[in-house]
């Protein structure tokens, strides 16, 4: 019997020890009830089953458990993750895995079969819900009974094989062993200190009550002694020094210390031995564990560090993890400190009581939550809660007093005692009498008490009941209470009570006091009052009211309505304050009734928003509001007042309101809504009264309503927040169907940032607004709402007060962002996922999904509604996968139940693409939802499930789906109970698993009932969106424009994601049909399908049997091995539903069976497949290695040499440059899958279809040519091999395609593919050439029809390769003939005879004499370029001859003469090329003699011996170079005749030239000669000196009374004497010391080298840069040229300063330029303007290295203009300006003063209007900031004229940029000229802080207290626009300003001229 026992038994022997307890090993733990292995999928204990997936090694491992007896019970510890089963504390909960391994209690089970299986428990009587349980949810949890089957577990050991796979786990045993001991003894509790391997220990910085470390410890130092507890599966760390614990910690931050019990975790998987890594994280994620930093402060780090290196082979970078020794951190137990030490030292710091005294005032905190205290709120009931502590809530302070041994605790307020009698979970209320409880110490370190009633019952604050205080456990640390001692404000408890006292009486006297109301007031909602009391002064109403004692608060309602005084501040805040203070409210459906009836409008959680009607009134906190309501609610309605905090979804109760007076008690800051309902939902809203209700207490904030109000409330509320509009953190916003309380700020940010604005359309809140609606509208559109017509309105709710999810009342959205941006909602951005337009589509859709949510589809039949919305949006496609991926699915024969959440979106999507977006069911899901309306889905079964979906679906389309559901796997799954999931990592964790039973029968019937539909509905599953580009349709989209990617790299139209065909266009209307199927080629290559055609929309594969065994949508596929071809038959799919078979029975169906047609841009010879390949190339790099080539093997592995290269051929693809590559040796097309640089990038495949195409370009330049090898659409990356030849590769890898490594030769690796290639480059050469061939017609055409002969060529030789070569050469030399002759023939004149007889010539050429003549052709070519340059020249210059008209003559006559004969003869050539050398020197010296004389003709009288000269026709050497001596002396006579006609600013006054004799005895005498006399160039040269001689003479004081100086308003260059460059106005670093100078040294001579010079009134001179950058002046503080915002003065001197001997002179016909004691310097050796400091007396210098000098010459310009442009706006064209010199103004131009400033709208504070005032004449002066307007907006120009005085206005303005930081200091708030982005109105709006303001403009300024002004608008003032009847003194003398100008006499004032007298005009 003992031996049957062992065999039935098997592994008893091997499992139990000899005391029959379990032993010690690895085992898989296999649950008795299903017989499924134990494995940990995140953490969490659940089974494996056959529907789980594949199990790789690591799921593998996850199965197997070691088990190990510790003391009596055992630790069982997971081998995969080498974590330990952790206890549970709560019931009913998933046992997971971690460092805190629990000690288990195994035995044998117990009952019917249990032999052999085990019981696990963490009690050791095996009682209660301590058990592992198996409850049929895929998890482990506990639960009780120890004969329970589904608590029983066998212990299989593992196998020898097995066991081999633990032996990583088993050298890890012995740390994880000492961890998991470690662990159990802190968790015991203790002393001890934290160190690292440092030997610095945690302490606690006392100021700021965090953590840092120290080397010191001591006995008597407790801050580095830490008291370690257990806390839940974690621990607490209690510094022992001040009680407070460390708290968690955030990356990068130092870890506080607090009160708060926070706990953490250790974990020593990563550490070194014996060492922990801490963080207030259990997953120890980076950032949240405690680190030790740099300056010895505990920071929030990682626990591991890494480094990196890069691998300059592999172009990668590697990168390695390790500890992070400052993230370890060891427990050393405390042995010289006590804990009678610690306890001393932590109550010495603690602020709690020990002993409660009588008689004193405390606060009782919780420590759980030690926010919150004990509370009562007398004002609302008697319920005892914990709430966050606030000073004005005196329902917070109690006393305790004493009972016996026991204590009663009695609130101040209302002298009621907490009760202490309540059911177990229920909370504790107050009560009049005294209730006592024994107080219990519940810490041996901290004052922590519990109030206990008896064992297991006690004051506790529970999270989970809203924080109220229930009956619980005194052991829960939210049972423990600390009392804290308070002193007593009398007077705020008096005020307190006296508040509630009010509202008392209020409502015990309600009746009364609405009887006393409506002898004033004529409605009870008290908005008017009866006469004759609305006429009452109003002494005499209050009179009357205090007559009849009513309270005062009643009295100031009837004077606010007496007075209709709501804000009296402004008459735009009381407006809008009676408006909210004063409304009719509307009623709402029922947010229940209608969402949980299934036949109304059902929600997936019952519930639309409670919240519907907002007042806008804001309740401060124990505050009261008097409601006064107009009438009770109409029968089946309800009406209520709720009191809502903040963001909540609700308020706490509903307050019932009745007509008349109600009183409203705000224990919390609330806004307080109107809860007006329609219990009955057969009411219609629209006949139900709205009701009045008037609002009195609280503070209006406002709200916003769309349905209401218009965006102008909104801007005008948000400028009243000065009165207190718009003040509150939170907005309450409502619209048709939704309702909101969000952040105002984060709205404002919207607003703010411009995403209200769109396409040049200011949209606002109510454009928002309305998006939110149409969300709503598209959702409930299935539900057919019309049919609800005036009974359905319920809002839904959304607030971002927490993340991205729905709940019962709406949606959180977790940030405003984006979801309330316009453009957000009506465009998005490309890969954008949908943005927050499909989140909020998502999160509102599982709301409405519930009608149509199939098992397992919660996320994903809401992303319908989420495709639709994106899709309607217009700006992109849906986002879902590519159908590769379901075509993938279905060809594997995978099912329903294998479909993830995308696959089954995509059922949706495709349903409502075809019925709904093409209209072949426009009521598709409004049908379908009303089945559903009558038989929901029940998931429990198939048949009520995705079975009854498919048969609604065919219902409401009335055809046959059958195909499509098959497709999606609908019918192929059968089984009970069988796990359905979401096949999604993430939802997988987050939801529970599920089951579902499916039946054959349940899939018979469903099939026999879509068969009755004779319309069979095919080819559905191909139909996408995105297999070619779509038009956009969004608001705002241009023509042309397409649709984007939905999803980053989905682009649509690219047929590599998406495939060929299947696009939804192609399946027809509801009035039009689909493509029909079109096939015109097919070609099997290999088991590779290839089809060309029109009209298909996908391919069908079915077997033998007629089964759907195979889908494709690309025109190129594979067949899968398992489908014997010739069984199968392949039909092309159309968008009619229609197909045609192409392949049958093995074979190409024979009308299809034709060859391909492929596009072949880069001219090779392509292959139509492998059967007959032709075209056969090896593959060479271009560039030489080492001196040798380098080809591709087979494998495209490189290798030296011919013999050693692969054969390869080229097979067209489906686009133009795309081909496929195959390796006729290895037998393998090339491909590829990962894109990107790297080695061996290149791979093989058998099958064609599952080839990827190359993309392939002949680069040819010049004699280059070559040939780039990238993957299809991506050619950044190109074939390479990658690291060069030397380089061991086992394929082609990529690099970028401009690598010279890149490039390679397609080389024909036989005579024909090398005869058919140049057959097509020829072919290509004379289609690049045909228009061309002009005269060369005929021979072209001959050529081209012998070549498309040769095309068809089958075998070739080297001969006739040899022979098309040379007329191929042939063809370029007479092609380059033809095309040269035709280029020039229309400009030539002279050579004309040798054109047309060129022109003949060609015309006369065949095929068969082309190769004849052509070196005689290619010296013509050569010959007339050189004639053709000639003819150019002569006609060039005919007009310019005179004097040298016989040697043109002759030219003229030689060029004429030339034909083909002669052209190209040498001493004919040589004869043209000498009149080509020497006619340049002739026409030279022929423009030189014809330039006038600048003063005397006797200056200049050699001209005529030069001109005699010229008009010989000389060709000989002697004769030019006498010729160019002529020249060289009449030019120098010129240049100073000249000199001597300069009046430019430096040189002296022309009177001087007489006196120096510098005509009559150096210029004439050196003119007056018949050949040059060069022995007078000296004196020739000394004219300038000579002039300048008698002006600096002593006599003469004043430069100007010598030279010429600059004038006011002229232009100047300022040109550097050493090396001829001008000053710019544009800046230069300077080369001498490092610095930047602000003007600089340039040879471009732009408007920046433009100077103006202004001389005002007072003599002053200054030089203003034409480009307006301010003046030329001085660098502050530095000795260099610079430039000033402001007039600075300039001192200028000339050559009077000459200092004959030494290197310090002026140089004659320059200026130096002084400022601010520096003269400027232009140096040669730098570009930046410098400065030489001298003196006033000596201000010049020059260097004697002709380096430096301040010699400038003054060039002046004639004519030179500033460009201004006006910008078109609403308002009128406008521009600002301010300039440094004053300018004319163009006619149409007009520049405006701002004259006075006033506030808009009468508001002090708010926003100003400017008023602008027209100049009086046509000049801006120099510095005067003006407003430009002109009628048309254009560019003009403004010309610089003289100084004029700046005119007065309230305008400031700059010339120079003015710096952010600069102006940020002036203490002043700056307004710039702005066109406003919604309204195009132009005005002043502020400028932001961080903002420059560019130089030239024009801006208005306040005082930084009136920083509340956003903008000032302006207008124009009054101006006469007619002058009438008006009598003038013909006698009156005309009106002069002080200036002297005559100005006008309409508009003169102060001080002018008249008659010769000064006169005042007022």
């Amino acid at each position: 019997m003992f031996v049957f026992l062992l065999v039935m038994l098997g592994c008893l022997p091997s499992v139990l020890a000899q005391s029959g307890a379990l032993a010690d090993g690895f085992y898989r733990i296999v649950s008795r009830k299903n017989n499924f292995p134990v494995l940990v999928q995140h953490h969490r204990l659940g089974y494996v089953s056959e529907h789980s997936g594949s199990s790789g090694q690591n799921d593998e491992l996850s199965q197997y458990w070691k088990v190990k007896q510790v003391n009596g019970t055992y630790r069982i510890v997971n081998v995969g993750e080498q974590l330990a089963v952790q206890p549970l504390d709560r019931l009913n909960e998933t046992f997971t895995v971690g460092t805190n391994a629990a000690h288990y209690y195994i035995k044998g089970a117990s009952g019917a079969g249990s032999a052999g299986y085990w019981v696990i428990s963490t009690a050791e009587d095996f009682g209660g819900k301590t058990l592992w349980h198996n409850g049929g949810s895929g998890l482990v949890q506990n639960w009780e009974g120890v004969s329970t089957e589904a608590n029983h577990w066998k212990f299989v050991p593992l196998t020898t094989d097995e066991l081999k796979s633990v032996a990583k786990f088993n050298a890890a045993w012995p740390q994880l062993e000492q961890g998991f001991e470690t662990l159990d003894r802190l968790r015991t509790g203790g002393l001890y200190r934290v160190k690292n391997a440092a030997q610095h220990y945690w302490t606690v910085d006392a100021t700021a009550h965090t953590l840092k470390t120290t080397a010191q410890v001591s006995s008597s130092d407790l801050s580095t002694v830490w008291v370690v507890e257990r806390n839940g599966d974690g621990f607490a760390l209690r510094n022992a020094s001040t009680g407070c614990f460390a708290s968690s910690a955030e990356a990068g931050r130092s870890v506080s210390t607090g009160v708060g019990n926070n706990r953490l975790w250790l974990n020593f998987l990563q550490t070194t031995n014996g060492f922990f890594n801490v963080s207030g994280n259990a997953d120890f994620t980076d950032g949240s564990c405690f680190t030790e930093s740099a300056d010895k402060n505990v920071v929030g780090g990682n626990a591991r560090s890494f480094r990196t290196k890069a691998d300059t082979v592999r172009k990668v970078t590697d990168t390695t993890f390790f500890a992070n020794p400052a993230a370890e951190w060891q427990f050393e137990p405390v042995t010289d400190v006590s804990e009678a030490d610690v306890k001393e030292s932590v109550r010495r710091n603690s602020t709690g009581v020990y002993t409660p005294v009588e008689g004193k005032y405390y606060l009782v905190r919780n420590v759980a939550y030690p926010e919150r205290v004990l509370t009562t709120r007398p004002a609302s009931d008697n319920v005892v809660r914990g709430e966050v502590r606030n000073e004005r809530e005196m329902g917070q302070l109690w006393q305790l007093e004493k009972v016996g041994d026991k204590w009663a605790l009695r609130s101040v307020v209302n002298q009621k005692y907490v009760g202490n009698s309540a059911a177990r979970t229920q909370s504790y209320t107050m009560t009049d009498t005294q209730a006592t409880f024994t107080l219990q110490e519940m810490d041996k370190w901290l004052p922590y008490l519990a109030f206990v009633v008896r064992n297991g019952a006690s004051l506790h604050c529970a999270s989970s009941a809203g924080y109220n205080v229930v009956n619980w456990d005194e052991t829960s640390t939210a049972s423990f209470w600390q009392l804290e001692e308070v002193v007593l404000d009398a007077a705020a408890l008096n005020a307190y009570k006296q508040r509630l006292n009010e509202q008392a009486e209020l409502t015990a006297h309600r009746d009364q006091l609405n009887t006393q109301l409506q002898r004033y007031f004529a409605d009870n909602a008290c908005t008017q009052l009866r006469a004759p009391y609305a006429s009452m002064s109003l002494d005499a109403l209050k009179a009357a009211l205090r007559a009849e004692q009513l309270p005062e608060s009643l009295i100031d309602v009837a004077v606010r309505v007496r007075t209709d005084t709501w804000n009296g501040a402004n008459a735009e805040a009381n407006r809008y304050e009676k408006y909210f203070r004063i409304q009719p409210y509307q009623a709402y459906s029922h947010p229940q009734k209608w969402a949980r009836d299934m036949k109304l409008m059902p929600t997936s959680f019952g519930q639309y928003s409670q919240l519907t009607n907002p007042t806008g009134i804001t309740i401060p906190e124990k505050e009261l509001a008097l409601v006064f309501v107009g009438e009770e609610a109409p029968a089946g309605c309800a009406l209520n007042a709720e009191l809502v905090q903040g963001k909540n979804t609700t308020g706490d109760k509903l307050i019932a309101l009745h007509k008349g007076l109600n009183v409203v008690y705000a224990n919390d800051a609330s806004h307080l809504y109107i809860n007006y309902v329609m219990n009955d939902t057969v009411l219609k809203y629209t006949q139900q009264p709205q009701i009045s209700i008037h609002v009195e207490g609280g503070r209006a904030n406002g709200y916003f309503d769309a349905t209401k109000m218009q965006n102008q409330d909104w801007d005008n509320l948000e400028n009243l927040k000065p009165y207190g509009f718009f003040t509150d953190d939170v907005i309450r916003l409502k619209s048709k169907h939704t309702i909101h309380s969000l952040s105002l700020r984060g709205v404002e940010e919207q607003q703010r940032n411009g995403n209200w604005n769109y396409n040049g359309q200011y949209k606002g809140i109510t454009g928002v607004l309305s998006k939110w609606d149409w969300v709503h509208e598209i959702e409930q559109d299935f539900f057919k709402p019309e049919q609800f017509a005036d009974r359905f309105n319920c809002l839904m709710f959304s607030t971002d007060a927490s993340g991205l999810y729905a709940f019962p009342y709406g949606t959180f959205i977790g940030t405003v962002s984006t979801t309330f941006s316009y453009s957000e909602w009506v465009k998005g951005s490309g890969g954008d996922n949908g943005g927050n337009l499909w989140a909020v589509v998502h999160e509102t859709g599982h709301h409405y999904q519930k009608l149509f949510n199939l098992s397992r589809c919660l996320e994903s039949s809401n992303n319908l509604w989420s495709n639709i919305a994106v899709w309607k949006r217009g700006a992109s496609v849906s986002r879902l996968d590519a159908p590769q991926k379901l075509f993938n699915r279905f060809n594997r024969h995978q099912t329903w139940f294998d479909m993830d959440l995308g696959d089954r979106t995509r059922m949706y999507w495709q349903l409502w693409l075809y019925y709904v977006e093409l209209g072949h069911k426009p009521t598709f899901f409004r049908d379908l939802f009303a089945k559903f309306r009558e038989q929901p889905i029940d998931s429990r079964e198939a048949k009520s499930d995705y079975l009854r979906f498919a048969r609604f679906c065919s219902e409401a389309a009335g055809e046959d789906l059958t195909e499509f559901f098959t497709f999606y796997g609908f019918f192929d799954k059968v089984g009970n109970n069988l796990p359905l999931k979401y096949n999604d990592g993430f939802y997988d964790k987050v939801y529970a698993p599920t089951t579902i039973s499916v039946s054959q029968a349940d899939i018979d019937d469903c099939k026999a009932a879509m068969a009755q539909f004779s319309k069979k509905a095919k080819n559905l599953m191909f139909i996408d969106e995105r297999i070619r580009k779509t038009p956009a349709t969004y608001e705002g989209h241009q023509p042309g424009e397409t649709r984007w990617a939905t999803i980053g790299g989905l682009n649509p139209g690219d047929s590599r994601v998406f495939g060929d065909v299947g696009h939804y266009t192609d399946f027809g209307t509801g009035t039009e049909p689909g493509t029909t199927a079109q096939p015109e080629a097919v070609r099997l290559e290999g088991r590779s399908l290839r089809v060309q055609g029109k009209g298909a929309v996908g391919y069908k594969v079915y077997n033998a049997q007629g089964q759907l065994v195979m889908v494709a949508n690309r025109h190129a596929f594979t067949i899968p091995a398992e489908l014997d071809l010739s069984q199968i038959t392949v039909t092309v799919a159309g968008g009619d539903g229609g197909e045609v078979e192409i392949f049958k029975n093995g074979k190409i169906v024979d009308a299809y069976n034709q060859p391909l047609k492929f596009d072949n841009p880069a001219g090779l010879t392509v292959s139509t497949g492998t059967d007959h390949p032709m075209g056969k190339y090896v593959i060479r790099n271009y560039r030489m290695f080492g001196g040798k080539y380098y080809y591709a093997d087979a494998q495209t592995r490189p290798t030296e040499g011919r013999s050693g290269a692969g054969e390869y051929i080229f097979v067209g693809g489906k686009n133009s440059g795309d081909y496929h590559i195959y390796s006729l040796a290895t037998q393998r097309w090339a491909t590829y899958s990962n894109v990107r640089d790297g080695r061996n990038m290149l791979s093989w495949t058998d099958d064609f279809a599952a080839s990827q195409p190359w993309n392939i370009e002949h680069v040819q330049n010049g004699t280059t040519s070559y040939y780039n090898i990238s993957p299809a659409g991506a050619r950044a990356h190109a074939w390479n091999w990658h690291g060069g030849v030397g380089v061991t590769q086992n394929s082609m890898g990529f690099y970028s395609p401009d690598d010279a490594n890149s490039h390679w030769e397609l080389i024909p690796a036989d005579a024909l593919t090398e005869y058919l290639a140049l057959v097509k480059h020829a072919d290509s050469v004379l289609v690049r050439d045909a228009a061309k061939a002009v005269s060369t017609h005929s021979y072209h055409q001959a050529f081209r029809a012998h070549l498309a002969t040769e095309s068809q060529r089958t075998t070739a030789t080297q001969a006739d390769i040899d022979l098309l070569k040379s007329q191929l050469a042939a063809w370029d030399v007479w092609r380059t003939a033809d095309s040269t002759l035709q280029a020039d023939a229309a400009s030539v004149q002279h050579i004309q005879p040798f054109l047309n007889d060129f022109k003949a010539k060609l015309a006369a050429l065949t095929l068969a004499s082309s190769t004849q003549g052509l070196e005689e052709a290619q010296e013509l070519i050569k010959a007339w370029h050189t004639w053709k340059k000639a003819d150019e020249v002569l006609v060039r210059d005919a007009q310019k001859v005179k004097h040298s008209r016989p040697f043109y003559n002759a030219f003229t006559a030689l060029v004429t003469s030339t034909q083909t004969a002669n052209a190209a003869q040498p001493d004919h050539v040589a004869a043209l090329n000498q009149r080509l050398l020497t006619w340049p020197v002739w026409r030279g010296a022929d423009s030189l003699v014809q330039i006038p004389p600048y003063n005397d003709p006797l200056n200049t009288k050699f001209r005529e011996p030069f001109s005699k000269l010229i008009e010989k026709d000389y060709t000989k050497e002697a004769q030019i170079d006498s010729l160019k001596d002529y020249g060289r002396y009449f030019r120098m006579l010129l240049s100073a005749d000249s000199l001597l006609s300069l009046t430019n600013p430096g040189y002296p006054l022309r009177k001087f030239q007489a006196a120096a004799g510098l005509e009559e005895y150096y210029l004439q005498p050196a003119a007056d000669v018949e050949a040059p006399d060069w022995s007078m160039k000296p004196y020739i040269d000394l004219l300038i000196d000579a002039w300048a001689g008698p002006a600096n003479v002593r006599s003469i004081t004043k430069d100007a009374d010598a030279y010429y100086m600059p004038e006011d308003g002229k232009i100047y260059r300022l040109r550097g004497y050493l090396d001829n460059r001008y000053v710019t106005s544009e800046p230069a670093w300077s080369a001498h010391d490092g610095r930047t100078a602000e003007v600089s040294m340039t040879r471009r001579g732009d408007n920046a080298t433009l100077w103006v010079l202004q001389k005002d009134a007072n003599g002053n001179e200054y030089l203003a840069s034409l480009t307006g950058k301010g003046y030329l002046s001085r660098m502050q503080n530095i000795g260099k040229g610079g430039l000033s915002n402001q007039p600075a003065a300039l001192t200028f001197g000339t050559a009077r300063h000459i200092q004959y001997g030494s290197d310090k002179q002026q140089k004659v016909g320059t200026l130096y330029i002084r400022n601010g004691g520096l003269t400027l310097v232009g140096w040669t050796n730098d570009d930046a303007v410098g400065g030489h400091g001298g003196s006033d007396a000596a201000p010049v210098w020059h260097d004697g290295g002709k380096t430096g000098s301040t010699s400038f010459y003054f060039d002046t310009v004639k004519e030179a203009t500033f460009t201004v442009t006006t910008h078109a706006g609403s308002n009128g064209n406008f521009a600002s300006l301010q300039l440094p010199f004053a300018v004319e103004l163009p006619k149409g131009l007009t520049a405006y003063l701002v004259t006075a400033v006033t506030d808009k709208d009468g508001n002090a504070n708010g926003d100003k209007e400017l008023t602008l005032q027209a100049i009086g004449d046509s000049i801006v002066p120099a510095n005067t900031p003006v407003v430009l307007s002109s009628a048309e907006a254009k560019t003009f120009q403004l010309r610089p004229t003289q100084w004029r005085a700046p005119l007065n206005t309230l305008l400031s303005g700059t010339n120079l940029r003015l710096a952010a930081a600069d102006r940020n200091s002036t203490g002043l708030v700056y307004y710039g000229l702005t066109r406003d982005a919604d309204t195009q109105e132009f005005l002043f709006r502020r400028i932001k802080e961080h903002v420059n303001i560019p130089g030239n403009r024009a801006f208005y300024t306040l005082p930084a207290a009136s920083g509340s002004v956003r903008s000032l608008t302006f207008r124009f003032g009054a101006s006469p626009s007619a002058v009438k009847a008006v009598k003038t003194d013909e006698k009156a003398a005309p009106l002069y300003d002080l200036s002297g100008r005559r100005i006008n006499a309409a508009e003169a004032k102060g001080v002018v001229i008249s008659g010769g007298k000064k006169i005042i005009l007022r």
